[in-house]
């Protein structure tokens, strides 16, 4: 079978295409049926996942990192972070595997076949959300994110105090990364934002969005 993919344009000077394969979403057929009728689809917090009691859906150490940052004149900075807490996370493959169905302990998937347009429908539907971001998961040894800086120490403290700056980003650095045991799920995460504050957010959310349909599929 050849797969479905969608690409994205970019008109500068010259035209650039992003190519997006199809990612696959692991499901009891249940829930898809439910999901292809109605729209409706279950979207998680890190909290959520930090709480599965095993390894192949949870992750205890999700959303943190511990940033390593070297200075001029050889002085390093640590400092342990967590980020994720106003999110909700959709975890995907790029891969449809008998193997993956066994190992989440379910029967079926779904192909979201423009991850793009799928991001932007789900976003749409969300109550108080900002934004979004998707990608694939990067695969490491350990949860640390080394840097280089030309700034003080002052001037690195205050970054990570703020959650800003070079080092920090938008701390999209922490919400894909994962540790190497998990590489052979072949993550492709969703991530969307909302004005919520982290005690008040849900570990679940029913998402109603039937524009989503039109992106997805059995698989």
């Amino acid at each position: 079978m050849v797969e479905k993919y969608s690409t994205l344009t970019s008109q500068t000077w010259k035209q650039i295409q992003l190519f997006q394969p199809p990612v696959y979403r692991y499901l009891d057929q249940k829930w898809i049926d439910e999901f292809l009728t109605t729209g409706r689809l279950l979207i998680s917090s890190l909290r959520k996942f930090i709480k599965y009691p095993d390894e192949v859906r949870g992750d205890k150490n999700e959303g943190t990192a511990h940033y390593h940052t070297e200075l001029n004149g050889g002085s390093h900075f640590v400092s342990h972070l967590s980020s994720g807490i106003s999110q909700y996370i959709f975890c995907t493959s790029l891969i449809n595997s008998d193997e993956l169905k066994s190992d989440f302990g379910v029967d079926s998937c779904i192909r979201i076949f423009k991850p793009f347009e799928f991001t932007i429908a789900i976003l749409n539907s969300i109550a108080n959300s900002s934004g979004a971001s998707y990608g694939l998961c990067n695969y490491q040894d350990s949860r640390y994110v080394e840097s280089m800086s030309e700034k003080s120490m002052v001037d690195v403290v205050d970054d990570f105090i703020n959650f800003s700056g070079e080092q920090m980003g938008n701390g999209l650095d922490m919400l894909f990364l994962k540790e190497n045991k998990y590489q052979y799920q072949n993550e492709f995460r969703f991530v969307w934002d909302v004005n919520v504050p982290y005690d008040e957010l849900p570990e679940n959310m029913i998402v109603e969005c039937k524009e989503a349909l039109k992106y997805c599929e059995q698989a």
